[in-house]
C-alpha cells in the first residue's frame, strides 16, 4: 500500500472508531487533558509516567511533504481558506453550505458532534465575534482518497478576543475529510485537537 492509502485508511478507521470509544480510554483522555499533558503515559493508578519521547528517543520527524497532486492540494487549500473565512467572519449560511449534513466533528475537549444543527449553533454561540483562526503557513498536507475526495492535515492557531492577553494559541493539529460529490466539495469529518 502507498503511504497515502495507509494514512487514509488509518484516518477513516480513527474517525469511525472514535464514536465507540472505550470508557477506560475516555477516562484516560480526560485525565491527560485535565493535566494539560500530551504524549504522556499514565500508569494504572492514574499517575503520570515517562513521556513517549523519553522512552523511545527523539520524536519522529517526517521528511519534507510533497503533494501527490498539486492541483488537488491547491483546491483543498482554497477550500480551507474559504471555510475559515466564513468561520472568522461568522458567515453561517456559507459555512453550512460547505459542510455535509452528516458531519462528524471530533474535538478533543468537546467530544463528538454529529448534528449539523448542533454544530452550527455551537459556532454561533461560541465562535462568532469571539474567536479567529489562522492556519500555520507551510503546515498543510493534502492526500487523495480514491473515489471519495481528500484528507487535509495541518496546524492552526486561534485567538480568543475575550482573552487578548493570551495572544494566539500554540499551533494545534486538525484533520478534515473532504468529499467530492455532484461537482462540489463538502466537509464530512473533522478532527480538531487543542
Amino acid at each position: 500500500m502507498k503511504r497515502q492509502q495507509i494514512l487514509a485508511f488509518c484516518l477513516l478507521t480513527l474517525t469511525t472508531g472514535m464514536a465507540q470509544l472505550n470508557p477506560i480510554m475516555a477516562q484516560a483522555t480526560k485525565k491527560i487533558s485535565a493535566q494539560g499533558k500530551h504524549n504522556q503515559i499514565v500508569s494504572k493508578d492514574g499517575q503520570p509516567g515517562k513521556s513517549l519521547s523519553d522512552q523511545t528517543g527523539a520524536r519522529y520527524q517526517p521528511g519534507p511533504y510533497e503533494p501527490v497532486s498539486v492541483e488537488l492540494y491547491n483546491i483543498i487549500a482554497t477550500m480551507d481558506s474559504l471555510y475559515f473565512e466564513t468561520y472568522n467572519n461568522c458567515d453561517l449560511d456559507k459555512m453550512r453550505s460547505m459542510m455535509s449534513d452528516s458531519i462528524e466533528f471530533y474535538h478533543d475537549r468537546g467530544g463528538l458532534t454529529t448534528s449539523i444543527d448542533d454544530f452550527m449553533l455551537a459556532i454561533k454561540n461560541n465562535i462568532c465575534g469571539k474567536v479567529i483562526r489562522k492556519a500555520v503557513p507551510g503546515s498543510l498536507e493534502v492526500y487523495p482518497i480514491h473515489d471519495f475526495g481528500a484528507v487535509e492535515i495541518g496546524y492552526h492557531r486561534f485567538f480568543n478576543k475575550n482573552e487578548p492577553e493570551n495572544g494566539f494559541s500554540k499551533p494545534d493539529k486538525y484533520i478534515v475529510i473532504w468529499q467530492y460529490k455532484n461537482g462540489g466539495w463538502k466537509i464530512t469529518r473533522v478532527v480538531s485537537l487543542h
